[in-house]
């Protein structure tokens, strides 16, 4: 309790200070006529005010410490201390709370962003003739964003009795949760199929391919229904630009 009393009154010095000293420099750029190129005035006037921010929360600490019963005071102030500390590792950790949490392209060895590289697999028998980029469009959403793949028509290949078909989105978000949404445009209609990898928000780019999975929902547009067939299995890794 203590703590936090000391807190609100090193808070306070703090507020207090700032005002002070920031009416102060702009009382004194107006009375100095003081030049304010490029914003010359506006700095001066928050570097004091920073000044007058710190002496107010030594101040009000300080002031604090001398309510303290006699010998009680070093602890008091001590107190204090402990309690902005406290405030200050929570602000620096919701701040890197909230900076985690923005989708943001992924950045490896300080500058390079990432593909997403994806191939998608089908029985070649079931697969419609036309070129892959007519029946299918790829989709890799997160909270906030919804960038599409490129289906690449050139790379398709044929593996085995499956028909595979690689697409490439970048530059791959960062978020915690991923869908990756495959649009098939089918002789009997439009379908969706929605795959849930299990994908860090930062994946590693030397992981290699994933396994193949199916996806997690298969919607049929006309009739409105889930949980047909599959048509569909997936697999996905990285590729940082430049390689």
């Amino acid at each position: 309790m203590k703590a936090m009393i000391g807190l609100l009154w090193g808070l306070g010095g703090m507020v207090l200070g700032f005002g002070l000293f920031a009416v102060a420099a702009s009382l004194y750029a107006q009375a100095t006529h003081a030049s304010n190129r490029e914003g010359a005035v506006g700095y001066f006037v928050i570097a004091l005010g920073v000044i007058g921010a710190l002496l107010g929360l030594v101040a009000g600490l300080a002031w604090y410490a001398r309510s303290a019963p006699a010998g009680e005071g070093l602890r008091q102030f001590g107190q204090g201390v402990l309690g902005l500390a406290v405030f200050a590792a929570v602000v620096v950790a919701a701040g890197w709370a909230w900076l985690q949490s923005r989708e943001l392209p992924v950045i490896y060895n300080g500058n390079a962003q990432a593909s997403l590289l994806l191939e998608f697999r089908a029985l070649a028998a079931s697969a419609p003739g036309e070129p892959a980029r007519q029946w299918l469009n790829v989709e890799v959403t997160t909270a906030n964003t919804r960038p599409v793949a490129l289906v690449l028509q050139d790379e398709v290949r044929r593996d085995g009795e499956h028909l595979v078909v690689p697409a490439v989105q970048g530059p791959l978000i960062r978020s915690g949760n991923r869908l990756v949404v495959a649009r098939l445009t089918l002789p009997g209609g439009e379908r969706h199929e929605v795959f849930m990898p299990s994908m860090p928000r930062r994946p590693d780019p030397k992981a290699g391919w994933s396994d193949w999975v199916s996806p997690r929902q298969v919607f049929d547009v006309q009739s409105g229904a889930t949980g047909g067939q599959a048509q569909l299995q997936m697999r996905w890794r990285l590729r940082l630009y430049g390689e």
